[in-house]
């Protein structure tokens, strides 16, 4: 028997892909081109501000920003982009 709280994050992966799915239509975007830039959405501004302008620690990188899977507060955001060598 699945937990409730299991099928709660199954359905609102679900929905997340539906959401990007029809997102990447609308746009003319492939799903994946839209996953990433909802997950880039989630991070600290100044994460934001850093890639940008080129200044994310030497261990860190944009590749690496897109298989972490990133905490949603920005403290710990701040943290493990620190803390990534």
């Amino acid at each position: 028997m699945l937990s409730g709280s299991f099928v709660e994050i199954w359905q609102q992966g679900l929905w997340v892909m539906k959401v990007a799915t029809e997102i990447s239509e609308r746009e003319g975007l492939h799903r994946v081109k839209v996953s990433d830039a909802k997950r880039f959405a989630l991070l600290a501004p100044g994460i934001v501000q850093a890639v940008l302008g080129g200044s994310l620690p030497r261990t860190m990188s944009l590749g690496t920003l897109q298989r972490r899977t990133m905490p949603l507060d920005w403290a710990e955001q701040w943290g493990m982009v620190e803390g990534s060598g």
